[in-house]
């Protein structure tokens, strides 16, 4: 990992791919719950190792499903055929925040899973600029519809609307250079973690508009507790390993 006066003042280590430690904790956790059919939403070309079904509206990929069920559908608005509780797990990485209606896809998904892990890109990162390779004068991915975070308190995870405004809000006193330090150095805080069980009643928030079309809520507020919130899940979900 480089390490100089950049890494106080932009982002020089990138983490996109999926980390080892968190995918080993999430296959522990399949293989300690005894699932067999395991779904997966938006695999792309780096499909979950033990999922044996997919999900997904692009067949660009499906030949590195060849060996899974295939289910092509829009999670935007079609409903996944199968029973209440039909998987035994589920697994999406960077998807729901691609999304136009998250609401609908997240609850088809804890309709049809006993218990399911979602990863999207953390607040923090969606509000640092040089993340995405190709906008790098832009804050975060400059493809995504939501900031997503997870409250460890309720179970819930929270979708707000990524905003133009977001590229206008400056970071008060060292806050900038103190987030550049955590961007480069702590993988796991590149996304935002959450898992729901027969334990833990999964729960979604989608902010929105009023009939104005004026914003409802404290943009700024909302992604500062956004933030928090991230870390905070981040830290109960891993303990002290990252």
């Amino acid at each position: 990992m480089e390490c100089n006066e950049d890494i106080y003042s932009k982002i020089i280590n990138k983490f996109w791919t999926p980390n080892d430690n968190v995918m080993n904790k999430i296959k522990t956790l399949c293989i300690s719950n005894n699932c067999d059919k395991i779904v997966e939403l938006g695999p792309g070309y780096k499909p979950f190792e033990l999922s044996n079904y997919v999900i997904d509206i692009d067949e660009t990929y499906s030949e590195l499903y060849s060996k899974k069920t295939f289910l092509k559908l829009n999670v935007n608005y079609e409903t996944i055929p199968r029973e209440n509780k039909f998987f035994d797990y589920c697994y999406s990485r960077h998807t729901l925040e691609d999304i136009s209606t998250p609401f609908f896809a997240f609850n088809e998904l804890t309709r049809v899973s006993k218990r399911g892990y979602i990863e999207t890109p953390s607040p923090l990162i969606e509000m640092m600029k040089g993340v995405d390779s190709g906008n790098v004068n832009y804050k975060g991915y400059i493809h995504h519809r939501y900031i997503v975070w997870s409250d460890k308190d309720t179970n819930t995870l929270y979708f707000l609307p990524k905003l133009p405004i977001i590229e206008y809000i400056v970071f008060k006193g060292n806050l900038s250079e103190q987030l550049h330090y955590m961007a480069n150095t702590k993988p796991l805080l590149w996304n935002n973690y959450y898992i729901w069980d027969e334990n833990m009643t999964p729960n979604i928030i989608v902010y929105g508009y009023n009939s104005d079309y004026d914003y409802v809520g404290n943009y700024a507020e909302l992604l500062n507790i956004g933030m928090n919130k991230s870390v905070e899940y981040t830290n109960k979900f891993f303990g002290d390993c990252y």
